[in-house]
């Protein structure tokens, strides 16, 4: 006949056994804190990200949100909104952009969607129509979205 091992012989095994692989983590931790990693990066990958910080640092424009208040063919229609607008709104910078057949008429600048919400809402009495557009050519200095 067979002989099993008892209930407890198990248990006792086990607990050996968790407290072996418990014992091994902690060693390899110890050892790994003093080792010293070094990481070689190929001269061709260091260059690209050197041009990359160099490519970003000559960029002056960056991505960003507008609300647009007006889109029209009739350009004289343009002169007069932006008058208007920047009586009755000074601070709010003002642009606009030629996507034939249309004129733009875009109000502030604006880091995300969120931060353009808020000029929205006060926009939207005057210009029921108004809406936010991302724009990817946004000036650095215009994106707090007011004048200064």
């Amino acid at each position: 006949m067979q002989s099993f091992p008892s209930v407890s012989t198990l248990v006792n095994y086990s607990s050996i056994q968790r407290i072996g692989m418990g014992l091994f983590f902690v060693l390899c931790s110890f050892y790994a804190r003093g080792q010293d990693i070094k990481i070689q990066e190929d001269p061709v990958i260091s260059r690209m990200m050197e041009k990359f910080v160099e490519t970003n640092k000559e960029s002056k424009t960056v991505s960003g949100w507008r609300i647009q208040i007006v889109s029209t063919t009739d350009r004289r229609e343009v002169d007069e909104v932006m008058s208007g607008f920047s009586q009755n709104y000074p601070d709010v910078i003002l642009s606009w952009v030629h996507a034939k057949p249309y004129y733009q008429v875009r109000a502030g600048a604006f880091r995300t969607k969120m931060e353009s919400l808020r000029l929205l809402s006060l926009l939207k009495k005057d210009f029921p129509n108004a809406y936010p557009v991302a724009d990817n050519n946004i000036k650095q200095s215009e994106i707090a979205g007011v004048k200064n």
